[in-house]
């Protein structure tokens, strides 16, 4: 038994004698955090590897996110180095760290790597918010049908005010008075339904339900802050600036420009040549939406100023059309207009557009945008 106990004593000194205790030197949060990263990503020796050669089908996008909270700062590496023992075996996040030490300019490396990966996506996106606020901003200054409608608007807003000796005839309205035409009501019919069958009636060679395509770029405009979308240009246009200095930086250490070998040497000048001239043509679609975007908003009277708002407005004018449009198609021929507020029996202007210099004819709203700009209704 004694010999047993020996034996027993023996073994369990020997596998004592084998644990290996790994150094820390890092707060034990810190620690935590670089060990919980790292073991989402490959083994060190394939994870050093990539990226020096900036291999996309090791690490991703989201790994190069990871990768860059858990890069070391001065002082962490220098905490390390002053430890006293040469041949100590260091936890995990001490060797990661040390391992770093053997690509230089790596966290530069990353930053452009990552700023590469997300570019075209970012570039891609504000391209497509700008060309949606340009195009509608154009749609609602340049369609006819809307300059009709407009127009029926004004018109039969004068008709009813007619013979009233508190409202005089109106020359416009504010762009916001559009969402209150269903409010208006006469003979048990809204304002905006006998706008809507008017319009049949009087302009059958431009069908309103083409409306929508005319405003197409409009519904999905309205979420669209031009505003956020321009200084996330800005914000792109810093950035290329800083990271080719960044590779400018890499780029001037002999060990990288004249090592062939390395992916980085040539990838990343070409890539940021491509990138400055994208950005300088975002940037120009950018100002030439601005100019489009304060254009349409002066065409209509100067408010709203915000694109959101502005669209918003245009967009739910385009659903209350919609809901309102199947049972509208044709008016009825016994459908009579809304009544005057008097007796008398003609309105103020008595010829469809006559304050507006027009006649009872499809194009006498050609000259109403010019009257909505003075915006003043009084309904």
């Amino acid at each position: 038994n004694n010999n047993n106990n020996n034996d027993t004593s023996s073994s369990s000194s020997k596998l004592k004698a084998n644990v290996v205790t790994k150094k820390s030197v890092l707060d034990s949060n810190r620690s935590k955090q670089v060990e919980i990263a790292l073991s989402r990503l490959p083994k060190l020796e394939e994870l050093m590897k990539a990226i020096k050669n900036l291999d996309a089908n090791v690490i991703r996008k989201d790994a190069l996110d990871s990768l860059l909270l858990i890069l070391p700062k001065s002082d962490e590496i220098a905490l390390i180095r002053e430890y006293p023992s040469p041949d100590v075996i260091w936890a995990p996040a001490e060797s990661f760290f040390l391992k770093t030490l053997t690509i230089k300019h790596i966290d530069l490396r990353l930053q452009c790597w990552a700023f590469r990966s997300e570019f075209e996506g970012s570039v891609h996106s504000l391209e497509e918010k700008l060309r949606l606020i340009n195009g509608a901003s154009k749609e609602v200054m340049r369609s006819e049908i809307v300059k009709r409608l407009l127009g029926l608007v004004l018109t039969i807003g004068n008709y009813l005010n007619a013979g009233n000796s508190r409202t005089e005839q109106a020359d416009g309205f504010d762009l916001p008075f559009l969402l209150k035409l269903s409010d208006q009501r006469g003979n048990g019919t809204n304002l905006l339904e006998y706008v809507i069958r008017g319009y049949n009636s009087k302009f059958a060679d431009k069908p309103l339900s083409l409306l929508f395509d005319h405003l197409s770029c409009v519904p999905k405009s309205k979420t669209i802050s031009l505003v956020d979308v321009s200084s996330e240009v800005k914000k792109l246009q810093h950035q290329i600036s800083e990271k080719i200095k960044d590779v400018n930086t890499i780029h001037s250490d002999p060990e990288v420009s004249q090592n062939k070998s390395d992916p980085f040497s040539y990838e990343m000048p070409s890539f940021m040549a491509k990138a400055e001239k994208q950005i300088k043509t975002l940037a120009d679609l950018e100002k030439q939406t601005d100019e489009v975007f304060k254009e349409a908003v002066a065409f209509y009277g100067g408010q709203p100023a915000v694109s959101e708002e502005f669209f918003d407005i245009w967009a739910s004018f385009l659903s209350q059309i919609k809901e309102l449009l199947p049972k509208n198609l044709v008016m009825e021929s016994q459908q009579s207009a809304p009544t005057p507020r008097t007796n008398e029996a003609k309105p103020k202007t008595a010829q469809f557009g006559a304050k507006l210099g027009g006649t009872d004819n499809p194009d006498f709203v050609s000259s109403l945008i010019t009257q909505l700009k003075k915006g003043q209704a009084k309904k």
